[in-house]
């Protein structure tokens, strides 16, 4: 590889000299009369290896050593000194203000090569030594940041995952304390088989979001696409969800298309998706509201709507509203809204398909997420 050599001498035929070794070494060379404009050089482009003169008008091979030394950029190139002068103290001097070698002239051509590859080597191996240690630090940050985000992963999930078992298990604690006290009629039982039923389907659903997360992370979720009749996935879906959401008192509803609508998607995965929108709205819609499900043809693409009444996204969040494990806090509430990880797998599902996810949503008025799929050709 060819190396940048600084050659700094105010004798033009010295310059004229080494620059000539240099070139017969298919290196680099840049000339300098004096040491500012040796420094003003380095500082542009901080050369591989410094040939340097010490007796030079305006600034000396001295000051141009201090300089260098004191520049947490200049400090580790290597500085060749070529002076004529050969006292030990002047050699001794230059030694101690940085200087890695000295050769007096008239020099030897073999000499000054050897020790000119010398130093590239030198100076070769201190770059990639640099170059492997800011790799390591980048890779060391990284690891504290995979850590980290690893920590709050499992933070969160023991969090969501022991607050509904919190649930399950103090409803069954006041079922046996009703059983006990034989006051546990009809109507109780009722309302403790529907928290319970609740609280499990939520686990279900959170558990199934981390695994399908991961699945699609590792590449390891096959994506089948197929012809879907998209208005009999979301009447399928109406039957299901009407039970859920009459126990919540919340009105769902699903606005009719005119004809069928076949869609391009992996039928699992994008009923799968759905779902997710679905519990998400009936988890954060008030009791009698709506929640509507339609779907409609945009050119050649095909759109599911989620539409509900809950209390909406702020602006500030809804960028990061998919990302992996946010969660925002309702300020009427003290848990938080969302799994954390149902937003993610819907936005990573889709993209699997070729599609995008997005969502309208406004503050206290509700949130309006968008499915859009290819449509399939006929």
């Amino acid at each position: 590889m060819k190396a940048n050599i600084l050659i700094v001498d105010d004798m033009d035929s010295n310059r004229i000299l080494l620059e000539a070794v240099v070139n017969s070494m298919e290196h680099i060379p840049t000339l300098a009369e004096n040491g500012l404009i040796a420094m003003e050089r380095m500082e542009e482009q901080p050369p591989d290896l410094v040939l340097l003169d010490i007796f030079m008008p305006e600034m000396d091979g001295h000051e141009v050593l201090k300089s260098m030394k004191s520049s947490d950029a200049l400090r580790h190139i290597p500085v060749i000194v070529i002076s004529a002068h050969d006292d030990i103290d002047n050699v001794i001097t230059c030694i101690k203000e940085g200087a890695d070698d000295y050769i007096t002239k008239p020099f030897d051509h073999t000499l000054l090569k050897a020790r000119i590859i010398a130093y590239i080597d030198k100076k070769k191996m201190h770059d990639q030594e640099k170059k492997l240690f800011a790799e390591l630090a980048e890779k060391h940050e990284t690891l504290q940041k995979a850590e980290l985000a690893r920590d709050a992963m499992t933070h969160m999930i023991v969090h969501d995952l022991k607050n509904i078992l919190m649930v399950i298990m103090g409803n069954l604690e006041i079922m046996d304390m009703d059983m006990a006290s034989n006051s546990l009629d009809n109507k109780r039982l009722e309302g403790y088989l529907k928290t319970l039923g609740s609280a499990g389907r939520e686990m279900s659903s959170f558990i199934t979001s981390i695994l399908g997360v991961s699945r699609l992370e590792s590449g390891d979720m096959p994506i089948s696409l197929t012809s879907v009749n998209a208005l009999q996935m979301l009447e399928k879906l109406y039957d299901q969800y009407t039970i859920i959401a009459n126990n919540k008192k919340v009105r769902l509803s699903l606005k009719p298309a005119s004809t069928d609508i076949i869609i391009k998607a992996d039928k699992t995965i994008l009923s799968r998706i759905l779902q997710n929108l679905l519990n998400n709205a009936l988890k954060h819609t008030p009791e009698e509201t709506d929640v509507t499900m339609s779907v409609e043809r945009d050119g050649n693409n095909i759109v599911f709507y989620i539409e509900d009444n809950g209390p909406g996204i702020p602006e500030e969040y809804r960028e990061r509203i998919f990302d992996k494990f946010f969660q925002i806090k309702n300020k009427n509430e003290s848990s938080a809204m969302g799994a954390g990880l149902g937003l993610t797998f819907c936005k990573m599902a889709t993209e699997a398909q070729g599609g995008k996810i997005s969502i309208e949503s406004r503050e206290a008025k509700g949130s309006c997420f968008k499915v859009q799929l290819q449509a399939a050709t006929s």
